[in-house]
């Protein structure tokens, strides 16, 4: 905790909104660490434990920052709950640590990365926001050219006060300016907001997102949108790879999955199944199953299986665990039961 006294401390050095939530890539210049002075004559312990707070740091907010708080900084740091471990090596520590006007604790190196990294989101941001906006700007010149002028109308007297001056070079005749059908392109996309990369990210299972920077995932599916993909589409693939997931699949990284255009893949993820997508089973069992354990439940675990001789036949070992284990009961009272299919058994 502080030590109450009344030295004047300075301004946070990251602003109170700044986050880095979904980005777990920190860049560490070893070369700058291994030549610091605090590095060269800290002890090992005060080394490691710096490296472990620079890591939870990053992910808070404001990120780079630490609470003033002992029991908080020592289970940050790896000691757990001893905290007496920590105040013994706290005053090293935190030696290279600014406490701030707001109570908090902020590293000057691990803010200038953090700083450096929402610099690069706000620029990109505002590159976004200048492409959608050109691109309204060019579709409503288009517009505008297109429907200044009905193409049905016939010569126009030269001295019409409704001729435009280049009309007149020709003639007043308008059919020469619509010879030719014009076709806006489709204005380029300038990528998804942040509402809608949130909700692209959310939807994704956590195993393809954990070890990708987000910043990294957003320029891959930017340039999806930019390509012409809609967002319904790549969000649609993300619940379906979360589907496959809760199956037993695996989830490819997310920046690759959105460069690799795989959202656009319809047919279930590759792996064991038995059966497509329907539900051949009675309605009744699917029914209940989906009302104790929900629709999504339902539709990731039973639509893989098929129904045979009053039994749900799968060949996926981790479908027929997980069913077994979550509807039991459920099964029991339809009279049914779960079995591995003849190819996985």
């Amino acid at each position: 905790m502080s030590d109450g006294t009344s030295v004047a401390r300075p301004a946070p050095l990251v602003g109170e909104g700044v986050s880095m939530s979904g980005n777990d890539w920190f860049p560490l210049e070893f070369d700058r660490l291994r030549k610091s002075k605090w590095w060269r004559r800290a002890s090992d312990t005060a080394r490691a434990r710096n490296i472990m707070l620079w890591g939870e740091a990053y992910k808070q907010v404001p990120a780079g920052s630490m609470p003033d708080d002992d029991d908080e900084l020592a289970e940050a740091a790896g000691f757990g709950m001893d905290v007496d471990a920590f105040l013994a090596f706290k005053d090293e520590i935190m030696a290279p640590w600014v406490l701030c006007s707001d109570g908090r604790w902020y590293h000057p190196t691990v803010c200038e990365k953090v700083l450096e990294a929402w610099d690069r989101a706000s620029d990109r941001r505002k590159r976004d926001a200048e492409k959608k906006r050109a691109a309204r700007e060019r579709a409503r010149g288009h517009l505008q050219k297109n429907d200044a002028v009905p193409s049905e109308t016939a010569n126009v007297p030269r001295e019409s006060d409704d001729v435009p001056g280049d009309m007149a070079e020709n003639g007043g005749d308008i059919r020469t300016q619509t010879d030719k059908t014009v076709y806006p392109p489709n204005p380029p996309a300038g990528g998804v907001s942040d509402d809608e990369f949130d909700a692209i990210w959310s939807a994704y299972p956590e195993s393809g997102r954990e070890t990708c920077p987000a910043l990294q995932a957003r320029d891959e599916i930017d340039a999806a949108v930019a390509e012409g993909h809609g967002v319904a589409v790549l969000l649609a693939g993300a619940k379906r790879v979360a589907a496959h997931v809760a199956a037993g699949g695996r989830a490819k990284r997310i920046d690759r999955w959105a460069r690799d255009r795989l959202f656009l893949n319809t047919a279930p993820p590759k792996g064991p199944t038995v059966c497509g997508e329907a539900w051949t089973g009675p309605p009744d069992l699917f029914a209940d199953a989906a009302a104790a354990k929900g629709a999504a439940w339902a539709d990731a675990y039973l639509r893989r299986c098929a129904w045979r001789d009053g039994a749900l036949v799968t060949d996926s070992k981790t479908v027929r665990r997980v069913v077994q284990a979550e509807i039991e009961q459920i099964l029991a009272a339809h009279g049914a039961r779960i079995e591995l299919g003849a190819e996985a058994a």
